[in-house]
C-alpha cells in the first residue's frame, strides 16, 4: 500500500492513526509485529509506534473503560477534523465535547463514587466503628500536633474567676458554648470576649450538626454532636485517621466518643476566610441571606461579588499571594493521602493567627478514594483543583484530559 501521491502532512497523520489501530488489534490477538500493517511510513512515525507498543504491552493495569472513551473521542475529533482541515468545525465539536460530554461524564463518575462509598460504608459500618473504636489511642497520639490554644486566650482569667476557672481545667469536657451556622458562640459565660461571640437573639441554628467550644483540662477544642448519624461520624473521623502525622495542617484530635457519636477537634485561633471577607463588606454570611432573600438565586460562593468591582483584588486584601501557594501545598498533600475534600470553600478554611498558615476544617462529607483507580482519583482531585482556580482565581491546574484548542 502506498501513500506517496498524497501530501506529506497527510501521510504522517493518516499512517498514524492507521498504525496505532493495527497495533491494538495485535496486541488484542496475541500476534507478532510481523503481522503490521506495511505501508509507507516514516521511520519517526515507526519508532513512536513501536514504543508505544512495548509500553502498553508492558503495562499491569489497563486504564477504565470511561477514560478510554473520553481519550478516544478527544484524539478521533481532533485527528478527524486535521485530517479534512476543517478548524472551525474541530472548535465547535470540541467545545461540545468539553462543554456538555464531558461535565456529563464527570457527573456520572461523581455519583458513582459518591453512591460506592454510601453503600460501603453502610454494610460494613459496626465492622468499622469497631476497628476504630480500637485505635482510638492512636487516633489521639497526634493531639499534641497542631497549635495548643489554652481557655485563657478567649478571657478566661484565674483571678477574680478562681472556682470557675479550677472547673474548667479540672475537667475533662467542659462546653463554653455552642457555634452557630456563621460560626459565631453563643457563650455559656460572659467571660469569654476575645472571639465572635452572638446573643441569644441573633443566634443562627446550624443546619446539619450541632458544634460546640469546649475545654478539655484546659485546653480548647472544637466538638461536633453527630446527633446518632453513623456514616457522617465513621467519614470524618476515618479522614481524620488518614491525614493525622502526615504533616498536613488539619485540626488535631483530642477526644472521641464512640457512644454519643461526637469527635473533638483542637481549637485553631483565628478567622475563616470567610470571616475576612465578610469584614470587607463581603455579602457572605447565611443572616445576610435570611435578611434578603434575593441572595438565595446567588451561588454560595459568589455572593460576596456583588459588593465588589474587582474579585480577585479583594480576595487578595484579605490573604496573599504566598498564603495561596501555601494553601495549593497542603491541597496536593491531602491528595497524597487519596482524601478528596469535596468541600472546599472560604468558609473551611482558617487563617491560624501566629503562623498565617491555611489549616482546613470539616471533612463530614469528604472522600477516601485509596478503594479506587488511579482514573477515578485523578478525575475527582482534577475536579477540585479546577475548584480552587475558580475559588482563589489561580491558573494552576493537572487536568487527566488534554487541553483543546
Amino acid at each position: 500500500m502506498s501513500l506517496e501521491h498524497l501530501p506529506v502532512a497527510f501521510r504522517r497523520r493518516f499512517s498514524k492513526i492507521i498504525h496505532h489501530i493495527a497495533i491494538q488489534k495485535i496486541n488484542k490477538w496475541n500476534l507478532s509485529t510481523e503481522y503490521t500493517l506495511h505501508f509507507d511510513i516514516s521511520p519517526i512515525i515507526i519508532r513512536e509506534a513501536r514504543n508505544t507498543e512495548i509500553k502498553e504491552s508492558t503495562s499491569q493495569k489497563k486504564p477504565p473503560k470511561i477514560t478510554s472513551i473520553c481519550r478516544f473521542f478527544s484524539r478521533t475529533i481532533r485527528h478527524g477534523t486535521d485530517l479534512l482541515n476543517l478548524k472551525g468545525l474541530q472548535h465547535t465539536v470540541l467545545f461540545f465535547y468539553n462543554s456538555y460530554v464531558l461535565k456529563s461524564i464527570f457527573r456520572f463518575i461523581d455519583l458513582y463514587v459518591k453512591g460506592s462509598l454510601k453503600i460501603h460504608r453502610t454494610i460494613n459500618a459496626n465492622r468499622e466503628l469497631h476497628v476504630l473504636k480500637s485505635q482510638k489511642y492512636d487516633l489521639l497520639k497526634f493531639s499534641e500536633m497542631s497549635p495548643l490554644v489554652s481557655i485563657e486566650e478567649i478571657g478566661l482569667k484565674k483571678e477574680g474567676n478562681e472556682k470557675i476557672y479550677f472547673d474548667i481545667i479540672n475537667s475533662p469536657e467542659y462546653i463554653l458554648g455552642e457555634f452557630d451556622q456563621d460560626g459565631y458562640v453563643l457563650p455559656s459565660s460572659e467571660l469569654i470576649y476575645t472571639i465572635p461571640v452572638i446573643d441569644k437573639e441573633h443566634f443562627l441554628p446550624r443546619k446539619k450538626f450541632k458544634i460546640f467550644l469546649v475545654s478539655v483540662y484546659g485546653r480548647l477544642g472544637v466538638k461536633k454532636d453527630y446527633q446518632g448519624n453513623t456514616n457522617p461520624f465513621l467519614n470524618e473521623l476515618k479522614v481524620y485517621s488518614r491525614l493525622s502525622g502526615k504533616n498536613i495542617n488539619i485540626p488535631s484530635i483530642i477526644d472521641v466518643n464512640f457512644n454519643l457519636l461526637s469527635i473533638t477537634v483542637s481549637y485553631i485561633r483565628g478567622p475563616t476566610i470567610r470571616e475576612r471577607l465578610y469584614h470587607i463588606g463581603a455579602v457572605i454570611f447565611d443572616h445576610d441571606v435570611q435578611a434578603n432573600p434575593e441572595l438565595n438565586k446567588i451561588p454560595n460562593n459568589n455572593r460576596w461579588l456583588i459588593q465588589t468591582k474587582n474579585k480577585s483584588e479583594s480576595l487578595y486584601r484579605v490573604i496573599d499571594s504566598q498564603f495561596i501557594e501555601n494553601l495549593w501545598n497542603e491541597i496536593k498533600k491531602i491528595h497524597d493521602c487519596d482524601i478528596y475534600l469535596n468541600d472546599l470553600k472560604y468558609g473551611n478554611i482558617i487563617i491560624e493567627t501566629l503562623s498565617n498558615k491555611p489549616y482546613f476544617i470539616d471533612f463530614e462529607i469528604s472522600r477516601d478514594l485509596s478503594a479506587f483507580g488511579k482514573y477515578i482519583k485523578k478525575i475527582q482531585k482534577d475536579q477540585e483543583m479546577e475548584l480552587f482556580n475558580n475559588l482563589f482565581f489561580t491558573p494552576k491546574n493537572d487536568l487527566i484530559f488534554e487541553k483543546q484548542g
